[in-house]
């Protein structure tokens, strides 16, 4: 059985960015998380699986709270390990007004049921970080703020390119992806090497002094309660963990319906998705 993407349908009415961070996002990296976590899921045999066996259904995928689509490609990447077929009916970066069906997905009882909790596990965590990042931005464009809000490496572990992918479907910058990008001294790093501000005073004055477009980053504490605060003209980039640390997991669910019969001829005629996947 083949998978495919299909484009949302035409009366949604939806929003899309122009712009789809999805397909930055490695093949390899996205199939490593999707094996671990369907293995995660079932380390063993799946005796209700067994039960209902290896007839084909269709199941409709519903949004039940407020927010922002995000981490297709991830959901993606479960259905395709498990030789499933789907269709959006929304995009990523889509805002569906709840309850809505936002997708559809076909295939073998067995594996529809295996990839039912690891695919909304996936969508519920990366919509609530880009619901959080699309009401910041929000906020930051209603007063008028030039400058660039990002996340930081508070970041769930194993779920950093998720989370990473998330900010950017919700309008933010990903920021720091590891300890190896930019510079930042905190205050831990004054503790064991000393007075780190007397030491690059002098530098960091010949840096400003040589290049008036510096960058200056607010970060640490902020929230989006206290985010007003931090726009500033003279501020270019706020940094928040509360971006993947302080959200509210979106509501999904997955049910299979009868009604929805067998795999449709328009999927099951199609065999490449790569081709699909620049449809929205």
């Amino acid at each position: 059985m083949n998978m495919h993407r299909l484009s949302p349908d035409n009366d949604t009415g939806c929003e899309v960015s122009s712009l789809d961070p999805g397909h930055a996002l490695p093949a390899t990296a996205l199939q490593r998380l999707a094996r671990m976590w369907l293995r995660e899921d079932a380390p063993q045999m799946d005796w209700a699986g067994a039960v209902v066996g290896e007839q084909t259904v269709g199941a409709r995928v519903l949004l039940k709270s407020t927010g922002v689509l995000a981490g297709l490609p991830f959901v993606q990447a479960i259905f395709t390990e498990l030789g499933l077929c789907w269709h959006w009916l929304w995009p990523e970066g889509g805002e569906p007004r709840p309850p809505c069906e936002v997708g559809r997905v076909w295939g073998p009882a067995r594996s529809l049921l295996l990839a039912e909790r690891a695919a909304l596990n996936t969508l519920a965590h990366a919509g609530g970080v880009a619901t959080a990042c699309w009401r910041a931005r929000l906020l930051a464009e209603a007063r008028g703020w030039p400058g660039v809000l990002a996340g930081t490496r508070k970041t769930t572990p194993g779920l950093r390119l998720v989370e990473k992918h998330a900010m950017l479907v919700g309008g933010v910058s990903g920021h720091r992806f590891d300890l190896g990008d930019l510079l930042m001294l905190k205050d831990n790093h004054l503790a064991v090497v000393g007075n780190i501000a007397k030491e690059l005073l002098e530098a960091a004055r010949g840096l400003r002094e040589e290049f008036p477009a510096l960058l200056i980053e607010a970060s640490g504490g902020i929230t989006e309660e206290n985010l007003p605060n931090y726009l500033l003209p003279c501020v270019d980039i706020v940094s928040m963990g509360a971006f993947t640390q302080s959200i509210t997991a979106l509501d999904f669910s997955m049910k299979v319906d009868p009604e929805l019969g067998g795999i449709p001829e328009c999927l099951a005629g199609d065999t490449d998705p790569i081709r699909r996947q620049s449809t929205f």
